[in-house]
């Protein structure tokens, strides 16, 4: 388990599924692949989000990356470990659009900033990311 609650959490999606998502809800039913199998929305704090996107996305170019109020959604979020034991936050049911505070795009694996993310994280600023 978390020892604090995040300020953001972030999640990243194709452009596809991000208008799949503006049409339709955020449910795991429109998000990612994963998120359909699995049956909730996979979320990643700031520190997860350069290890997700090089594992899953690492050949993105023109996704989405949404920056989450963590405040607006911990009732929903249920953090639980990988394989590898870290714990993740997890949104099963809807997630509430009013809680996306930026939508950076186009969202580039190989040429964002994961580091200044992170540190920006750590300081409470939006690192370009405002809403």
């Amino acid at each position: 388990m978390i020892n604090s609650a995040p300020h953001f959490v972030y999640k990243i999606l194709t452009t596809s599924q991000w208008e799949a998502i503006q049409q339709n809800g955020f449910t795991s039913e429109f998000a990612s692949e994963l998120d359909k199998r699995d049956g909730y929305i996979h979320l990643s704090q700031s520190h997860q989000v350069a290890p997700i996107a090089q594992k899953y996305f690492s050949n993105m170019t023109d996704g989405v990356l949404l920056k989450i109020d963590f405040a607006k959604i911990q009732p929903l979020v249920k953090w639980e470990p990988n394989s590898k034991g870290e714990d993740f936050p997890h949104v099963y049911g809807e997630l509430p659009k009013e809680a996306i505070i930026h939508q950076h795009t186009p969202f580039n694996t190989q040429t964002f900033n994961f580091e200044s993310l992170m540190e920006a994280n750590q300081k409470n600023s939006s690192y370009g990311l405002k809403p």
